[in-house]
């Protein structure tokens, strides 16, 4: 059997047989995503160590198939959230779900090609990081399950004013490649230990910062579930439960925000049905943002409203990032034409239209729903002007699904990052907020009905990271590609070539 062999620390050699790398490819998957769950986020430190150790020498066709069923079984777990569609897509969300998951594992099979046939720590770690990022662009771009997502809401959340999120994901690639290496060669179990301590440091490091107003902010939770927000007679009784709740809201508050899409109806058309939010604006003398939607003749968008407590509407910010498959359906023209338009109909019958303008509603930096997983969205709106960043969302359609915790902690990773305070309002949950630091200040757990009023310090904080973006970081990261090509040693001929799966 090809077996791979390395020089141990222990006083004898140590055979890891193909079949050994497989189960290592798997346990690297799951202990990843368990990284996710509350409490566990100490995983996403060792968790690629096992991957890491079966990559070493097993040339890039065998190094892809490991990388491969890493992500096979890391995406097929990570995404298992999408089958919480089922309710609403039927069965028809499984092979939904299967397509998005084969595609997802294709990131980390061209990192196993490229880490199997260069094994080096330094490889490993910046080509994990540039693996992510590129998982992150274009219309299909993802960052839910990359690394840093793990580390929202931790001590170290701050170091994201420095490195931006993938800074967060480099320290912990790092570390899991220099903890493989170190069973060969015990100094990097030192070099191990950079990973944390540098974030902790960047993390304690003081910016320029402007201490601002408290901003009383009342966050409004309907608990509506996505069944009962579908159901044909359902208009006046949410118009009726936001009224009720609009009344509850308390004295003083300066700021009133609901989630995306509250109601069925065209808040912007139909002023009867705004009247009520109007109303609220107007009798605690608050701005209130609402999402709802915007109809034209063309195309519908998803939109907040900023409505004045004079009862006008003073802004409306339409979303600009939609959710491929859930919003809009990539390439409809070519599923029509290979014949499964009408199928696909069914679960997408219309697409949204993306708005035009990524702009702040004057201090209030809007990212709906989705948008606030895109790191460039909030740093555009905070260099535009935003001095509070705001997530509307309906995270109702996935039940009670581990995603809402994800994104929930986004918004910690975001406002780090721009040293912007953040609130997110969703209609089942995650509501709360965090401030200028990432440092949560205020949740309301899943499931209730509820309104969450915070004292939320506006300080800002000017970030390196607002200053620079991404560009630094990602070459750091290409850095260490070079020094892993300039260090690493290529595999034997016979292994290079692939060999027996």
């Amino acid at each position: 059997m090809d077996s791979l062999r390395w020089q141990s620390p222990l006083p004898y050699n140590v055979d890891v047989s193909h079949r050994l790398r497989l189960c290592a490819s798997v346990a690297s998957g799951v202990l990843l995503w368990g990284s996710f769950w509350p409490g566990w986020s100490w995983l996403v430190w060792i968790a690629c160590v096992p991957l890491l150790i079966a990559l070493r020498d097993v040339g890039t066709r065998r190094g892809a198939f490991l990388g491969w069923i890493f992500g096979l079984v890391y995406f097929g777990l990570q995404l298992s959230f999408v089958l919480a569609l089922w309710p609403f897509a039927g069965a028809l969300i499984v092979p939904a779900w299967a397509l998005l998951v084969l595609y997802a594992a294709l990131f980390p099979l061209v990192f196993g090609g490229v880490a199997g046939r260069w094994s080096s720590p330094w490889m490993w770690a910046g080509a994990f990081v540039l693996v992510e990022v590129v998982r992150s662009l274009g219309p299909l771009g993802l960052t839910f399950g990359a690394l840093h997502a793990a580390l929202g809401d931790t001590p170290f959340t701050a170091a994201a004013a420095f490195g931006g999120p993938w800074a967060l994901s480099l320290a912990p690639a790092w570390t899991s490649a220099a903890l493989a290496e170190g069973l060969r060669r015990p100094l990097w179990l030192v070099a191990a230990v950079l990973g944390p301590v540098v974030l902790v440091l960047l993390a304690m490091v003081p910016l320029p910062s402007e201490e601002g107003e408290v901003l009383s902010v009342a966050l409004l939770q309907p608990n509506v579930p996505q069944e009962l927000r579908l159901e044909s007679d359902v208009t006046r009784h949410l118009l009726s439960l936001y009224r009720g709740m609009l009344e509850e809201v308390p004295d003083g508050t300066e700021l009133v925000v609901l989630p995306e899409n509250v109601m069925d109806v065209s808040l912007l058309a139909r002023a009867d049905y705004r009247h009520p939010f109007a109303a609220a604006a107007a009798a605690t003398e608050a701005d209130l943002l609402v999402g709802t939607y915007e109809a034209h003749p063309s195309a519908m968008h998803n939109v907040v409203l900023w409505i004045a407590p004079t009862e006008e509407v003073a802004g409306v910010y339409a979303k600009t990032h939609l959710v491929p498959f859930g919003e809009y359906l990539p390439g409809r023209a070519l599923w029509d034409a290979l014949g499964l338009g009408g199928l696909l109909a069914g679960l997408l019958p219309y697409d949204l239209a993306p708005g035009d303008r990524l702009e702040p509603l004057a201090r209030y930096g809007v990212m709906i729903c989705f948008e606030s997983q895109v790191p460039g969205i909030a740093r555009t709106l905070v260099r535009r002007g935003a001095r509070l960043l705001v997530v509307p969302t309906n995270d109702a359609w996935f039940g009670r699904a581990r995603l809402l915790e994800e994104h929930f902690l986004m918004g910690s990773l975001r406002a780090a990052e721009q040293g912007r305070p953040l609130v997110q309002v969703g209609t089942t949950g995650v509501t709360g907020a965090f401030d200028a630091r990432g440092r949560e200040l205020a949740r309301l757990p899943v499931g209730v009905r509820a309104i969450a009023s915070v004292d939320l310090p506006t300080e800002v904080r000017r970030t390196p990271y607002t200053l620079t973006g991404d560009a630094p970081l990602l070459a750091v990261a290409a850095l260490l590609m070079m020094v892993g090509l300039a260090t690493a040693k290529r595999p034997r001929r016979g292994r290079g070539r692939g060999g027996r799966m």
